[in-house]
């Protein structure tokens, strides 16, 4: 084959530093990774074709890189896995008991210390719940975060009187994290944006309800079967739970 007729193709989950500069992209440690990541965004403007994880990420490309839309293809991406069973197995009570929590009463969350994930807002939300509802549940967020990435976390549970009721399990193995979303009474994902939303779908094959955020890829991934928030209001998140819990 001629060189000149190969074409040149990337896969782009997301723009994330150039939607979110101050928390992102001016963070970097040095000027030369900012410059790289600018470069990058320039040589993927020079490619024949894009295929784009979701239609919401479609629409980035176009509007962030002018990029002409008949060369931008969304491929979706999704999960398979083969250890499903939404019914449970005798290993989820002693993975429940491990991190103190009880089938079906707890709320559940899988993030990151990223500011675009909103731990912060979710446990905010959390402690707006009326007392009722939040009394007899716990909050379970997954996530690999270091002692200084907790510390905002505690702190917000404090200041709502829900540190008790908050349990970080760190990073989980998949055994113990299709456990956890087998066993959640609700899956809530706060996130302001998201190149797809993985979790959301992860959640809902292991039989899950769901809050997700209705921004980005998130309405996709959701579909019809979550219930979608406004993930920028703590207030709008703790509606949301309390009409799954109620309903």
């Amino acid at each position: 084959t001629d060189s000149e007729d190969l074409m040149i193709a990337a896969v782009v989950y997301d723009f994330i530093p150039l939607i979110f500069q101050d928390e992102y992209l001016l963070k970097l440690p040095r000027e030369a990774y900012m410059m790289r990541y600018l470069r990058g965004l320039d040589r993927l403007r020079s490619y024949d074709l894009l295929f784009m994880i979701s239609d919401a990420t479609r629409d980035d490309t176009a509007r962030l890189l002018n990029f002409p839309e008949e060369r931008l293809v969304t491929i979706g991406t999704g999960v398979d896995d083969p250890a499903l069973d939404c019914s449970g197995t005798a290993d989820d009570s002693v993975t429940l008991e491990r991190f103190g929590l009880s089938a079906g009463r707890f709320l559940y969350t899988v993030g990151a210390c990223d500011p675009r994930k909103n731990l912060v807002g979710l446990i905010e939300a959390f402690g707006r719940l009326p007392k009722n509802l939040a009394a007899p549940r716990k909050l379970a967020i997954t996530a690999r975060l270091s002692a200084e990435e907790r510390r905002p976390l505690v702190a917000c549970a404090k200041r709502f009187g829900v540190a008790d009721r908050l349990v970080v399990t760190g990073l989980v193995n998949d055994e113990t994290l299709r456990s956890l979303y087998r066993s959640c009474e609700l899956f809530v994902f706060p996130s302001l944006y998201e190149g797809f939303g993985l979790p959301i779908v992860e959640a809902m094959r292991h039989g899950a309800a769901v809050v997700a955020g209705r921004n980005s890829s998130q309405v996709e991934a959701a579909g019809e079967a979550a219930l979608l928030v406004n993930n920028s209001d703590p207030s709008s998140i703790a509606e949301g739970i309390a009409r799954l819990l109620n309903d």
